[in-house]
């Protein structure tokens, strides 16, 4: 809820996201229980947890990778900045 609040302000967005994740809780845990009782074990909650896992550990690698790409952008604008400068030094003499 605290990050929902954070990413989204948007009070009414806010709203409808809670329920979406509450529902989608309270489905998973539904079934959580069903699966229990058939089957006496839960690999559903599981590989949902084990999904988000997964999600999370890209989503840090996504970003780990574009804050890579965005540095060796700024190094590159940094060099072609100072080749143009040699240059122009270059053409005035």
């Amino acid at each position: 809820l605290v990050r929902s609040l954070k990413d989204n302000p948007n009070i009414s967005g806010n709203l409808i996201k809670v329920q979406r994740d509450r529902t989608e809780l309270n489905d998973n845990l539904l079934r959580c229980i069903q699966e229990i009782r058939d089957r006496g074990k839960y690999a559903t909650l599981t590989h949902k947890v084990d999904e988000e896992n997964n999600s999370k550990i890209r989503f840090q690698q996504l970003k780990s990778r574009e804050k890579g790409l965005s540095d060796a952008v700024i190094k590159l604008q940094q060099t072609l900045k100072e080749e143009q400068q040699t240059f122009q030094q270059t053409l005035k003499e």
